[in-house]
């Protein structure tokens, strides 16, 4: 009830305001929701797996570093059983033995980081060598050497008797005096062949070497298993000895717990110490050596936990910030629409109450249409009053500079400078405008001032150009770059006539003039390019003499039937248009007069049909001159070829000319010939040139869908191959006469 008294600007701003922001924080909060439920979770237990997997590749990591470190050492002590001075035969003889021992030992720890120290025996000598010092046998386990929970007698008798290599668990070794390490020992035997990992007999071994590593090397590997976590490592030879357990309480414990049974590199989950731990086991297939990782599955699990309560935390302030942000935004920008509501219903009424935001949109569209016609009224009384200006210059109307000043900067134009200039461009329309449009902008920056003006030709175009300073050189390279551009976007090759250059603007008819006589030169120098006047004076071309005489002989060949000769006595002709660079005056008259004489010989008292002046104007260039005549008079005797001609062509352009990639080139591969003989044939055949005719047809297929359907004309235009309305609706009105608009308009007048 009290919704229904408020003023309906009020209820319109309510109205939208709940309408917009709702939403958008349903849009929010949705992905939100999705995220917590779905991926999330999955994310999360994705992540629990990686870390476990993380812990057992670090302990093969570990695994892989000790069977490193163990080829290290058989590597060593294959290397001093091949040492001559250490041989037995000469190093026990040695008095300086004791240096060369400790020289050679101390070497290989040097170089070996991981190795503390190494001892060296050759049985049955009575001292042992080390990289520091020599140590009587007597002296061995007793204070040098000495093992807390190791006896001497089991050292003595490896050392004498062992063949086979042997890891010592970490034990505290008294090094002399006070001094001692917690150190894990690899013992090898000594062959006299080949130190190997299995002596074949006890004849063959005459010493050891024992390599000494510190257990504190050992507590670095552990750590690097699980670097974040509390983990402990446990290290057993290959008879399930254990060898080393890392120092913390936690890997103490393990010590007294039962192991279990672990796959190969598989975590798996054990109660330890009344807590949950992950327990994984790799053992080397090399020496043996089981290596078991033990991890508190709690701490791993606590920081999952505390990381997924950060991201919660994270996204219920994301979704408050949000919402937040959402709702001063659309209070903040939805005011300016509600105060426009109030300024809209002075002059625009809703036709359904209770709509209005739709209102507004309705009331915005009405403007936005209403600026639109009027931009378009004023931007095409300016364009018309200065195209009016450009024509009556180009047709002389202006008798003073003031004058023509006065009215071009009444239009706006900006044409002044001391170089005054027009050309004419020849080419397929909707691509000559395009570059024009850009190039017209470019220059537009800099101090050349071009203007385009429409001819009634429509492939054709005319530029009235002023230049502030610079060159005719210059010039010629700007004219140059536009007709590069023109041959990369143009199918056919676009043409332009340049004229001379004149000092004043009052000269520009003489310089239009200029223009066109150049561009008509093309039928000489052929399509494409720029074709400057200066290259139509008389000196660029040497006269050649009439050819009365080739004229002759290939009448009294007509005459006599000889169609040899005749042909023989053509081909001079077409030679000489073609090779002696003849007038264009010349050239047209020659070839109508050989028409002329195919015509009379052939069909004797009738005039040639389609045959006139008019018709040799037409062609652009030699070529397409002698390609007409070639054709012509295969015509004059065959005159059933161009009713299959015309027949074929009608069908197939009724078939295509409505697809976007239809093109001459289609229809002269279909009639298996060049593009310029196809287009000569066409022109003789049809009366005119062959995308005129395709206009048309796609024009007759435009008024029978406008009749038929009730279809707006963007549509219409594309289903006959147009992909811009503004070129449809040019063209419609350049065959017709009248817009499209206005073509409807008169059918519904003359059937009311």
């Amino acid at each position: 009830m009290l919704w229904g008294v408020l003023p309906m600007p009020v209820r319109a701003k309510w109205t939208g305001y709940i309408r917009y922001m709702l939403p958008y924080l349903l849009v929010l909060m949705l992905p939100l929701i999705i995220l917590l439920s779905v991926i999330y979770r999955q994310a999360m237990d994705t992540l629990r797996v990686e870390i476990m997997k993380s812990s057992a590749n670090n302990l093969i990591r570990v695994r892989e570093e000790l069977d490193r470190q163990f080829h290290g050492f058989q590597s060593i002590s294959f290397q001093i059983s091949m040492m001559p001075d250490m041989h037995p035969f000469r190093f026990l003889e040695d008095p300086l033995r004791g240096v060369n021992a400790k020289t050679v030992l101390g070497n290989y720890r040097v170089v070996s980081r991981d190795i503390f120290d190494l001892l060296y025996y050759v049985r049955p000598d009575d001292f042992m060598f080390s990289a520091d010092t020599s140590v009587h046998v007597s002296r061995m386990g007793n204070t040098v050497f000495s093992y807390g929970s190791l006896d001497r007698e089991v050292i003595m008798r490896d050392l004498n008797e062992r063949i086979r290599w042997t890891i010592y668990p970490v034990d505290t070794v008294s090094l002399g005096g006070a001094h001692s390490e917690r150190l894990l020992t690899y013992f090898f035997p000594i062959s006299a062949t080949r130190s190997t990992m299995h002596a074949a007999t006890h004849s063959s071994v005459y010493g050891a070497l024992c390599f000494y590593v510190l257990e504190s090397y050992l507590d670095g590997l552990a750590r690097s298993i699980a670097p974040l976590h509390d983990s402990a490592l446990l290290m057993y030879d290959r008879n399930g000895q254990l060898l080393y357990v890392s120092g913390t309480e936690f890997g103490q414990f393990a010590l007294t717990a039962d192991r279990p049974e672990l796959a190969e590199g598989v975590p798996r989950l054990w109660s330890l110490m009344g807590e949950d731990v992950f327990a994984t086991s790799v053992t080397s297939s090399e020496t043996g050596i089981r290596l078991v990782s033990l991890v508190r599955a709690k701490i791993m699990f606590d920081e999952l936990n505390r990381l997924e309560t950060l991201m919660m935390v994270c996204i219920i302030a994301i979704v408050l910030i949000g919402g937040s942000l959402i709702y001063w935004f659309v209070h903040r920008n939805y005011a300016p629409l509600s105060r426009l509501l109030d300024r809209v219903s002075v002059f625009y009424q809703p036709s359904r109450p209770g709509r209005e935001i739709q209102w507004l949109q309705d009331a915005l569209d009405y403007l936005t249409d209403q600026n639109r016609d009027l931009m378009g009224r004023v931007q095409k009384g300016d364009h018309s009053e200065a195209a009016d200006v450009l024509l009556r210059l180009m047709r002389g109307e202006f008798m003073s500079e003031e004058a023509f000043g006065h009215d071009s900067a009444r239009a706006g134009l900006v044409f002044h400078g001391t170089l005054y200039g027009a050309a004419v461009i020849l080419g397929p329309s909707g691509a000559v405008h395009a570059v024009l449009a850009e190039f017209t902008e470019r220059c537009a920056a800099g101090r050349l001032h071009l203007y385009v003006l429409y001819h009634t030709d429509f492939d054709k175009c005319v530029l009235l150009f002023s230049q502030d300073g610079g060159s005719y050189a210059a010039l010629m390279r700007t004219f140059h770059e536009l007709s590069s551009r023109l041959a990369a976007v143009c199918d056919t090759p676009a043409t332009i006539g340049l004229g001379r250059y004149y000092r004043t603007p009052l000269d520009i008819p003489d310089a239009y003039a200029d223009a066109c006589a150049a561009l008509d030169y093309r039928f000489v120098t052929g399509l494409g390019g720029v074709i400057s006047h200066s290259d139509t004076l008389p000196s660029q071309y040497v006269a050649s003499p009439y050819p009365h005489r080739l004229l002759e002989r290939f009448r009294i060949a007509l005459r006599q039937r000889n169609a040899e000769q005749a042909g023989l006595a053509l081909e001079e002709v077409l030679a000489f248009l073609k090779n002696g660079s003849p007038p264009l005056l010349t050239a047209r008259g020659l070839c109508f007069e050989v028409m002329l004489l195919v015509s009379a010989a052939t069909q004797p008292g009738s005039d040639p049909p389609n045959l006139s002046m008019e018709t040799f104007s037409s062609f652009e260039t030699v070529d397409e001159l002698i390609g007409f005549m070639r054709l012509y008079c295969q015509q004059i005797t065959q005159s059933d070829t161009g009713d299959r001609f015309v027949q074929e062509m009608t069908e197939f352009i009724g078939q295509n000319a409505c697809r976007m990639d239809f093109s001459i080139d289609a229809a002269a591969a279909r009639s298996g010939m060049s593009v310029s003989r196809f287009s000569h044939q066409f022109k003789t055949c049809f009366g005119c040139n062959f995308i005129d005719y395709v206009t048309r047809v796609k024009i007759e297929r435009a008024q029978e869908m406008m009749l038929r359907n009730d279809l707006p004309l963007a549509d219409i235009a594309a289903a006959i191959g147009y992909a811009s309305l503004s070129s449809f609706i040019r063209r419609f009105k350049q065959i017709t006469g009248t817009t499209p608009g206005e073509f409807m308009r008169h059918h519904r007048e003359r059937t009311m």
